[in-house]
Order: C-alpha cells, then sequence, then structure tokens
C-alpha cells in the first residue's frame, strides 16, 4: 500500500567518527516530511569510502523509530528523485567524487521490513477510546522476547489483548498459558481495515502450513524455528515467546 507523503524540507551537516583507528566524514541529509498526515524524520547518510548511501527509520515527532510506515522504495524514491533532495545528493556527491553522474545505489537492510507497529498500537487506542475503556501498550521490556506487539484492553469483565504480526491479528484473554487460547470477536474484527487481517480462531488452530502464513518480508528463519521450536499450529508459528 502505498503511503501519501510530502516533503517540508531537507538539511545537511557532516561530522567524523572513528571507524577502524581512522577518523572517517559522515555526510547526512536530514529529511523532514509529511507521511499520511504524520510529521516524520528520515536522515540519509554517505561516507566517501562506502559510495552508498545509507538510511535510518523514520522517527515520528515522539522520537518513536517507525520502520515500516515507508516502504524501500519509497525512501529510495525520495533520495533519488524527489527535487530537492536530489538536488543537495547530486552537490554532495559532487564534491567528494567530483563527477557528474550521480549515485544510484542505496543500502537496503537485510530483512527490511514494511511493518508499522505503531499504527497497531495508533489502531487499538482508537478502539479502546471508542470502547470507553482504559488500555496498556505492552513493550517487549514487560513481556519479553515476542513474535508479535500487543495492546491490553481493560474490560470491566477481564482483560483482552490485541496481537499483531505483521498486519495479523488475533485476540486472545491470557498472556500467560502458551500456547494461547484464541478467540473470536466480530465486532473488534471490523476495527481492523486493510492492510490488517484479523485471522479466525479456526485458521490459528489448524495444522501448521507454512504456505499459508509466510510472507516474503518475515525477519526470521523460518526453517530453523519450525524445526527448533516444533510449533503444531498456525496460531503457535505466528504468536510466540521464542528467542
Amino acid at each position: 500500500m502505498a503511503s501519501q507523503y510530502s516533503v517540508i524540507r531537507c538539511s545537511y551537516e557532516n561530522f567524523s567518527i572513528r571507524k577502524d583507528e581512522e577518523f572517517v566524514l559522515i555526510h547526512e541529509l536530514k529529511v523532514h516530511l509529511y507521511v499520511n498526515g504524520e510529521k516524520l524524520t528520515i536522515t540519509y547518510s554517505l561516507i566517501k569510502e562506502d559510495k552508498c548511501w545509507g538510511f535510518t527509520d523514520a522517527f515520528d515527532c515522539d522520537n518513536q523509530a517507525r520502520p515500516g510506515i515507508l516502504s524501500f522504495s519509497e525512501i529510495e524514491d525520495l533520495l533519488l528523485y524527489e527535487p530537492n533532495i536530489k538536488r543537495m545528493k547530486e552537490e554532495i556527491e559532487m564534491r567528494l567524487y567530483n563527477r557528474t553522474l550521480p549515485l544510484t545505489k542505496i543500502y537496503e537492510p537485510q530483512n527490511y521490513s514494511p511493518y508499522d507497529f505503531v499504527d497497531f498500537q495508533n489502531k487499538c487506542k482508537h478502539i479502546a477510546q471508542s470502547y470507553k475503556l482504559p488500555y496498556t501498550v505492552l513493550t517487549f521490556e514487560q513481556l519479553g522476547y515476542t513474535s508479535f506487539n500487543t495492546v491490553k484492553l481493560h474490560f470491566r469483565k477481564g482483560p483482552l489483548y490485541l496481537l499483531c504480526n505483521h498486519y495479523r491479528v488475533a485476540f486472545v484473554k491470557d498472556l500467560d498459558n502458551y500456547p494461547f487460547v484464541f478467540f473470536d470477536d466480530s465486532e473488534l474484527a471490523k476495527c481492523f481495515g486493510l492492510p490488517y487481517e484479523v485471522l479466525s480462531v479456526q485458521f490459528l488452530n489448524q495444522p501448521l502450513n507454512i504456505e499459508d502464513i509466510v510472507t516474503g518480508v518475515e525477519e526470521f528463519d523460518v526453517e530453523y524455528y519450525v524445526s527448533h521450536f516444533l510449533p503444531k499450529t498456525n496460531g503457535e508459528f505466528l504468536f510466540n515467546f521464542w528467542d
């Protein structure tokens, strides 16, 4: 799903860091932009010896990393084709390499994920507000390493946990016992539109079928996890505490 973005401004700075017993000069382009109505900042960097641009995650106004709010191709297009950014980029390259042919290479991190977990958290906050419920965003520090992000809704009759693994959503009432006991909630499911997919209990409890659940952007070695942890169902594979 393409993002709607517009560039506010772009600034340049350089600084030295120590690398392999020597000091190297890093050139940075800091790009401020609106993405889907949010103000974000992405920093592109270039070291002369590398001849390849790198980039940071987008950061929002709360200094929260938003790794999936822009796709890699959108991040690449910003640097290569957005007029003001492209101009500043090529001015830097001209000073460094004294060449008119601009660099077109940008470093793509391995397993770059287009999943924006903060969007999931914000969506859960809106759901809680619509139900007039208190909520808690649970962090990895609180839960330990998990394959999913979690928001807890505090219903009077007991807590309800919303789990999300790469836009795949499931509901549970208890996080203390694993494997989880999932449940369906048609009203909550209606709150999640695309790109989210609310998975049914029937699907989650089916015997594991990797072809049904693995996308092209998973951040783990599927074969290793299947052979090492022996998940029996789709739900065990997608929502787990493996480390």
